[in-house]
């Protein structure tokens, strides 16, 4: 799996400073190299990554809708390259054509979720309009960087008990579009990412960490349109879910 072509955020800062004239081109041109020169040796290339907004209540900093057009992020594409959804795909398309292309993104795998409860909403209308304007997406990946709370246990876990059976519902609905539905990123802290939670016992983390990651995985098996279910790195003994030294994930 190549990931990723395309993204938003965390550009090379060369790139960052590029005067908008010059974005298409480089990106295209980038586009052109990685898959140039990976050619025949992936099978899953992840094109675009995380450009649906955010109205995430926490946080104002997340609240970035309507600053692109239609659902997109503003940013290093946007607006220089507004329509650098489809073009990266068809460009993509065009020199891997036996690869499966991947739209990619995060906060969008349930329904239920109380952090952004309609941003599949957002991310489903982007695919779909993208797929009716003939752009070749074949696949979804909900990145699923979630927490042990959303086993629906104890205290804090009760508001997230439908986080789940959401998830079999926002399946159902990208499964409806002719997609594969991927499990890109999946990893479970004991909270929200970077934030360390001493109040809970390794035991305990444990335990729900495995509910959740099964909980998902039992979702994805139930739709025939999910073919993937893939951990974001192989051990959670180096994870990127740290603060101040506490790996949460661990």
């Amino acid at each position: 799996r190549l990931h990723v072509l395309s993204w938003g955020d965390w550009n090379p800062k060369w790139m960052k400073e590029l005067p908008a004239t010059e974005r298409r081109a480089a990106l295209l041109a980038y586009t052109r190299t990685v898959l140039e020169h990976y050619a025949g040796q992936v099978d899953y290339v992840d094109v675009v990554n995380e450009a649906v907004c955010d109205e995430v209540v926490f946080t104002s900093a997340k609240q970035n809708c309507g600053s692109g057009p239609g659902q997109l992020k503003s940013g290093q594409w946007v607006p220089a390259v507004s329509d650098y959804l489809g073009e990266t795909f068809r460009l993509a398309r065009e020199l891997c054509p036996s690869c499966k292309l991947v739209y990619n993104d995060y906060g969008f795998e349930s329904d239920a979720d109380i952090v952004d409860p309609r941003k599949y909403e957002r991310v489903l209308a982007t695919v779909g309009e993208a797929k009716r304007a003939g752009v070749p997406i074949d696949a979804v990946g909900f990145q699923f960087h979630i927490s042990t709370q959303y086993s629906g246990n104890g205290m804090v876990g009760m508001a997230f008990r439908g986080y789940l059976a959401g998830v079999s519902r926002v399946f159902t609905q990208f499964a409806a579009l002719g997609v594969e539905l991927h499990v890109t990123e999946i990893d479970v802290g004991c909270s929200p990412p970077t934030i360390p939670c001493p109040w809970e016992t390794m035991a305990w983390r444990d335990a729900q960490q495995a509910e959740v990651y099964a909980g998902v995985l039992r979702v994805c098996l139930q739709n025939v349109a999910c073919t993937i279910y893939q951990s974001w790195g192989f051990t959670d003994r180096y994870s990127w879910r740290d603060s101040g030294g506490v790996n949460q994930t661990a």
